[in-house]
């Protein structure tokens, strides 16, 4: 399966599975579940710690929507 680069996070990549590893050392990042239930992964970026979820990555490189509602769009 192929990884695509996270967009707000470069030094990473993602697979269709939801595997997240450190496209450098190629060492494999855990997901956390938040009190609601929902998979979230933490970066730093540069001095910056960012947040995002596991339906919103999907969405964003693979085109599968996971999340209970559907994702905002200006195209309407």
């Amino acid at each position: 399966m192929s990884y695509e680069i996270i967009p707000q996070a470069p030094n990473y990549e993602m697979n269709g599975m939801g595997v997240v590893r450190n496209r450098k050392t190629g060492r494999i990042r855990k997901w956390t579940i938040t009190n609601s239930g929902i998979k979230r992964i933490s970066f730093w970026v540069g001095k910056k710690n960012i947040s995002l979820s596991y339906p919103y990555l999907m969405w964003q490189l693979h085109g599968e929507i996971l999340s209970r509602v559907r994702p905002y769009s200006d195209a309407l």
